[in-house]
């Protein structure tokens, strides 16, 4: 076995110490054992890190970040173990104490164990670094409640996710419609949703087998509750009253919007129609070229299609003049039951670094949490044109995530149910409103 390898796993620290690394999706503790040349113990920390990157092009890109962090610093290895089928596996290990030193977490996830998660503050604060988003900060913004203790910062980012609307520009063209960048509202040249419903309408009207557009890929609050009802001045959740806020007027004018592009006009899919047409045409429609305007446009969907695809900007309420997409984020923890807290947070910043995270957005396995990738001439040259390059920077500047708190995890799958009766067409929007504000209110009242 080579020395690359064996740093990159962990079976060898130092020159000297040695780990035996767990078979992904099976994390049991590793015991480190010294050898005979090996230096006093204290001199050396071995750190348990477990992660999903293990597999395929990710995988590829953590080995890299290993070993440079071996050689960068031989007193401080890592004991690498990555786990298989993550979101389904971590819940397990958590209840069953595997913890290690430094776990992976999606936003939504951590928000179910955040109570694992040391307070990262002092080490902030030791090392002179500005929180996450904080003016100076190298890091981009965390959700604002993650850890659930105001002040403080429990979690460093690690990767980020936009998820940012698309357009099929040949439809656009055929059904002789402007482009989203070709409006003016008030200087902003973005679309507002009167001229996505002229758009998508048009686009449907092509042909039987041409559709419009999209309520959401699958999960509602990616374009049909963020585009619609955020931006035009609603919230998902009363997060300092712990309510549910969905029976306001902004939140039912936006969410009208929208079921009417579904229910009156035709010209918008919803969720189980989109995702039964694409079990039906084995690929996504927008990659097929089938749909003018889709919630969910990724780049590496765009460079699979043979339509002429591009990511725009999120549609504008013409009330607020704003946007609101969804980001979600991976963080990584030093857990509570860390021996090596300043050791394990050194390294889950070193992962944030520019070098890294440029990396991470070079090979479009996530969006970086870097701010600075996001101005680097290189990254924005894997964008496309220029009208992608300034909705993604217009995605950066905009985007939300949802609501971090107890509970949200089963809100989240609740509320899905609750809203289909609406995209159905069997239910009105302000009938339903009452009935999400009093589910809410139940879930998030049950884990205070």
């Amino acid at each position: 076995m080579t020395s690359k390898t064996s740093r990159r796993d962990f079976l060898k620290v130092s020159g000297s110490l040695v780990a035996g690394a767990a078979v992904a999706g099976c994390v049991a503790p590793v015991a480190p054992t010294g050898m005979e040349d090996s230096a006093p113990s204290s001199e050396r920390v071995a750190l348990r890190f477990l992660n999903k990157w293990g597999s395929g092009a990710r995988r590829e890109l953590m080995n890299g970040f290993l070993d440079q962090w071996a050689e960068e610093n031989p007193q401080i290895g890592i004991i690498f173990e990555p786990v298989a089928d993550f979101d389904r596996r971590m819940p397990i290990l958590v209840a069953a104490g595997e913890w290690g030193d430094i776990m992976l977490f999606n936003d939504l996830k951590l928000s179910a164990f955040h109570e694992i998660a040391a307070d990262l503050t002092p080490y902030f604060e030791a090392k002179g670094l500005p929180f996450p988003g904080e003016e100076g900060s190298e890091m981009i913004r965390i959700p604002k409640h993650v850890g659930y203790e105001p002040g403080k910062v429990k979690a460093v980012p690690f990767q980020l996710n936009i998820v940012m609307s698309g357009i099929n520009k040949d439809l656009f063209k055929e059904a002789g419609v402007p482009m989203p960048w070709e409006h003016d509202h008030n200087g902003d040249k973005w679309w507002d949703w009167n001229d996505y419903r002229e758009a998508a309408c048009a686009i449907n009207d092509l042909d039987e087998n041409i559709f419009g557009s999209q309520y959401s890929a699958g999960h509602l609050e990616q374009d049909g509750l963020m585009n619609w009802s955020v931006s035009n001045g609603g919230q998902l959740i009363d997060v300092e009253n712990k309510k549910g806020s969905w029976n306001t007027p902004e939140f039912i004018e936006g969410q009208n919007f929208a079921v009417d592009m579904i229910c009156q006009d035709g010209c918008m899919l919803n969720v189980d129609d989109y995702n039964g047409h694409g079990t039906a045409l084995g690929i996504n429609p927008w990659v097929a070229g089938v749909v003018g305007i889709t919630c969910r446009g990724d780049l590496a969907w765009a460079a699979q299609s043979e339509a002429d695809l591009t990511q725009v900007a999120w549609v504008r309420s013409p009330n607020t003049g704003k946007s609101a997409g969804l980001g979600s984020m991976h963080f990584h923890i030093v857990t509570t039951q860390s021996q090596h807290p300043e050791e394990s947070f050194d390294f889950i910043r070193y992962l944030a670094n520019f070098e890294n995270q440029k990396k991470i957005g070079l090979s479009g396995q996530a969006e970086p949490v870097n701010a600075g990738v996001w101005l680097d001439a290189d990254y924005q040259a894997t964008w496309g044109g220029p009208e992608a390059v300034e909705a993604r920077l217009d995605a950066f500047d905009n985007f939300v995530f949802t609501p971090q708190l107890p509970g949200v995890l089963e809100w989240f799958g609740e509320i899905k149910i609750v809203w289909g009766s609406v995209l159905r067409c069997e239910t009105t929007v302000e009938e339903q409103v009452i009935v999400a504000d009093k589910m809410t209110d139940e879930i998030l009242a049950a884990h205070a």
